[in-house]
C-alpha cells in the first residue's frame, strides 16, 4: 500500500511540472517580436518602429499603408514620402511604412538605412535577405507586425512602390458605413488563371511549389485592402513549406481561398485619366485613384545619377 502512495506521489510531481513547463511556454510563445528579437517564424525587425501606430490624437488610425520595398531603394522612398505618402506624416488616421529586407552587399548601405530610420521613422526592417524569392516572407512580416503593433488599425493598403494613390480620397470611402468586411481588389481579379510553367518567366512556379493546375481567383498586386479581421487572420496561418514565390497569388488567392474569405472587386483605378480624383460610388464600386508613376521614380532616379556623377561619386 505505502508504494503504491509513494508511486501516485510520483506521478502527480510529474504532472505537475509538466502543467508549469506548458504554460510557461506558452506564454513565452505569445510574447510580441521586437527590435532585435527572433518571432515565431525565424525572422528578426533588424529596425522597427513600435510606436508607429500611436493614437496620440484620439481619432483612432483607420489606413496603414504598406510599402513593399528592397533596402537600395532609396530614391523610390524619397519619391513616395515627397509625393503620395506625405499625408500619412500629418493625417490622424493615417499611417504609412516601407517593409524592407536586408542586403548583406555593404555595411554602407545598413548604416544607410538606420540614418534614414532614424530621420524618418517609418521603416521596418527584417533580417532575411532582400529578394523576390521572399516577398511571402515580407508579406508575413507586414501583416504580424501589424498584428503586434498597430492592432486597432482598420485597414491594411498593400500597394507598389511604382503606383500613386489619393489617401486623403481612400480614407473618404474607407469610412462609409457600406463597406464589405472582405479583401478589396482594385479593378482587376485573376479568375482562376493557370499557373505559369515556364521556367524562364518571372512567374515561373513549379509542381513543388503548387502542384496545382490553376490559381484561385486572386487580385492584381498594384493595390488592394485588406480588412483588419483578415490581416489577423493571415498574420496566425503557417508559412508554406515550400515557400511560394509569389505574395499576391499566395495570400489573395491561395492562403485566402483555404480560409473561405471572400474577395470583392470594390475599387476602380484610374491609370489615364488624372483629372478624375473624387470619390464617388459607380456601378456598385468606389473610384480608387492608383495611377502608375513608374516613369517619375526613373527619372529622380536619372537626375540623382547625374548629381553623383558630376560630384565624382559613386551609387
Amino acid at each position: 500500500m505505502r508504494k503504491v502512495v509513494i508511486m501516485l506521489c510520483y506521478v502527480v510531481t510529474i504532472l505537475a511540472i509538466a502543467h508549469i513547463l506548458q504554460n510557461f511556454q506558452g506564454i513565452k510563445n505569445t510574447t510580441a517580436p521586437s527590435s532585435h528579437k527572433s518571432n515565431s517564424i525565424g525572422f528578426n525587425y533588424v529596425i522597427n518602429e513600435e510606436h508607429l501606430c500611436e493614437d496620440k490624437h484620439g481619432v483612432g488610425v483607420v489606413l496603414l499603408v504598406v510599402v513593399f520595398l528592397g533596402a537600395n531603394d532609396i530614391y523610390e522612398r524619397e519619391f513616395i514620402r515627397n509625393t503620395w505618402g506625405a499625408i500619412a506624416k500629418s493625417h490622424p488616421k493615417i499611417r504609412l511604412f516601407f517593409i524592407l529586407g536586408s542586403t548583406f552587399e555593404s555595411s554602407n548601405t545598413t548604416q544607410a538605412l538606420q540614418s534614414e530610420s532614424l530621420q524618418f521613422h517609418d521603416i521596418i526592417q527584417c533580417d532575411f535577405e532582400d529578394q523576390y524569392k521572399k516577398l511571402v516572407n515580407k508579406s508575413f512580416a507586414a501583416f504580424r507586425w501589424t498584428v503586434h503593433y498597430c492592432d486597432r488599425v482598420k485597414y491594411v493598403l498593400k500597394i507598389d512602390s511604382d503606383m500613386r494613390i489619393d489617401l486623403s480620397s481612400l480614407l473618404t470611402v474607407l469610412e462609409k458605413p457600406d463597406i464589405p468586411d472582405k479583401l478589396l481588389c482594385g479593378d482587376t481579379v485573376y479568375r482562376a488563371p493557370l499557373v505559369n510553367r515556364n521556367k524562364k518567366h518571372r512567374f515561373y512556379v513549379s509542381k513543388e511549389e503548387y502542384p496545382q493546375l490553376r490559381y484561385p481567383d486572386f487580385c492584381q498586386g498594384a493595390a488592394y485592402i485588406i480588412p483588419r479581421r483578415i490581416v489577423g487572420r493571415f498574420a496566425s496561418s503557417r508559412i508554406p513549406e515550400n515557400l511560394f514565390p509569389l505574395d499576391d497569388n499566395y495570400f489573395t488567392g491561395i492562403l485566402r481561398k483555404e480560409l473561405n474569405e471572400e474577395l470583392h472587386k470594390g475599387f476602380l483605378s484610374y491609370r489615364h485619366h488624372h483629372d478624375k480624383t473624387e470619390t464617388r460610388l459607380k456601378n456598385g464600386r468606389y473610384i480608387m485613384n492608383v495611377t502608375s508613376r513608374g516613369h517619375e521614380i526613373k527619372k529622380l532616379r536619372k537626375i540623382a545619377l547625374k548629381k553623383t556623377i558630376v560630384q565624382g561619386k559613386q551609387m
